[in-house]
C-alpha cells in the first residue's frame, strides 16, 4: 500500500497574505478617516461647552458688581467689584481652545463694561453655529453670523 503524501505543508501562500494585509489596510483607512471628523466635532463641542461656562461666571459677576470684567485673562483682578470679589470668584480658570491652545475671543463695551461678546471659530458645520449671537453694532472685528464663526453675548 501506497501512502501519497502532499508536497503542501500547513501555512498561508504570499497571495493569501498579501489580501489579507491590504483588507487591513483599507478598512484602517476607512475608521481613521471617521474619526479626524469625529475628533473635529468633539472639539467643537468643547469649544461651546468653555464659551457657556465663561458666559455663566461672567454673568455671575455682573450679578455681583453690576459690570462685567475689562478682560477674561487675569482672574484676580476686581474692577470696581466690592472686596474681594474678582472673575475667579466663580470661575477657577478660564479655558482655552482645545486645538491651539490660545484663549478665547472677549470683549467689552462702556465704562464700566455693560456689555462683551465671546468668540470662537468652529472647525464643523454644527447646529450650534446656527444659534450663535448677531454682532452687536460697537463691535467689527468679528463676524458672528459668518460660515463657522460662533459668538455668545449676555441675553
Amino acid at each position: 500500500m501506497k501512502i501519497l503524501s502532499s508536497s503542501r505543508k500547513g501555512g498561508f501562500t504570499l497571495i493569501e497574505l498579501i489580501v489579507v494585509i491590504a483588507i487591513i489596510a483599507i478598512l484602517t483607512g476607512i475608521i481613521i478617516t471617521n474619526l479626524v471628523g469625529s475628533k473635529a466635532k468633539s472639539r467643537d463641542a468643547k469649544r461651546g461647552s468653555d464659551l457657556s461656562q465663561i458666559s455663566l461666571a461672567l454673568e455671575e459677576y455682573f450679578d455681583r458688581c453690576d459690570q462685567y470684567p475689562a478682560n477674561i485673562t487675569n482672574l484676580a483682578q476686581s474692577g470696581g467689584c466690592p472686596s474681594g470679589v474678582t472673575l475667579g470668584t466663580f470661575i477657577t480658570a478660564i479655558p482655552n481652545d482645545p486645538s491651539s491652545g490660545n484663549s478665547y475671543g472677549y470683549s467689552v463695551t462702556g465704562s464700566p463694561p455693560t456689555d462683551y461678546i465671546l468668540y470662537t471659530t468652529f472647525e464643523a458645520t454644527n447646529s450650534v453655529v446656527g444659534q450663535s449671537a448677531a454682532n452687536p453694532s460697537w463691535f467689527s472685528s468679528f463676524t458672528c453670523i459668518s460660515g463657522l464663526h460662533y459668538c455668545v453675548r449676555p441675553v
